[in-house]
């Protein structure tokens, strides 16, 4: 699948503070953006810390009457902790939710999450996390050609340092938080010297009101 990551922060890039709350970092006009975008890809991904802290729907939410379809929501979760009454779950008949689980995951959970509505999907797994190349190809496998990384941020630098994303969207909003323990765009591998930074490409920049959106990709060339 084509990768798109999407992070809304601070001016001093946090995108939650110590606690966890994100609710909300920018304005509604780029909510409204996300959830278009939302329509446009056909796969949405989070990681467990983002699904237990905010319970999301990840669903995508237009105003009035105006309908698009939606994407399959992906919840990176090793021991399928996610609750049977948590958003996700209880939204399946409106948008298919696939679990990726470690294969050591307990059956009785999985057993559970299906009988629920949920997919399950059982992939490698080690202490930096899923295999996220195994992920990718079983998406291909689902028809999956596009997904959104929505989070959080260990899995947002997971698929930057593994070289899997492939362009981002990433909203700014007015204001600071200016703690060194809220939570970052990406928490990824550490760099000793700024030359091994990774470069971004075809910036471009817009404004929503207040919000500053800057969109680029990971890869000089789009092929």
């Amino acid at each position: 699948p084509y990768v798109v990551l999407k992070a809304a922060a601070t001016l001093d890039g946090r995108m939650a503070t110590r606690t966890g709350d994100s609710r909300w970092v920018t304005n509604e006009r780029s909510r409204h953006f996300v959830h278009r975008l939302r329509c446009e890809l056909d796969a949405i991904l989070a990681g467990s810390k983002t699904a237990l802290a905010d319970d999301p729907q990840l669903t995508a939410r237009l105003p009035g009457r105006i309908r698009c379809r939606q994407p399959a929501r992906i919840v990176l979760d090793s021991q399928l902790a996610i609750p049977l009454e948590s958003a996700l779950v209880r939204t399946v008949e409106t948008a298919p939710l696939w679990l990726a689980c470690s294969e050591q995951a307990p059956k009785e959970r999985e057993e559970a999450l299906v009988d629920a509505g949920a997919s399950v999907i059982r992939l490698p797994w080690d202490q930096k996390g899923v295999d996220l190349s195994c992920l990718l190809d079983e998406l291909g496998r689902r028809e999956v050609n596009s997904l959104l990384v929505e989070g959080g941020a260990r899995t947002m630098g997971s698929f930057v340092d593994g070289g899997l994303a492939d362009a981002f969207f990433l909203f700014y909003a007015p204001k600071f938080l200016g703690d060194e323990a809220a939570v970052p765009v990406l928490a990824g591998r550490s760099l000793d010297k700024m030359a091994s930074a990774t470069p971004a490409f075809d910036i471009r920049v817009k404004r929503f009101e207040g919000d500053l959106m800057i969109s680029g990709r990971f890869h000089e060339r789009l092929y």
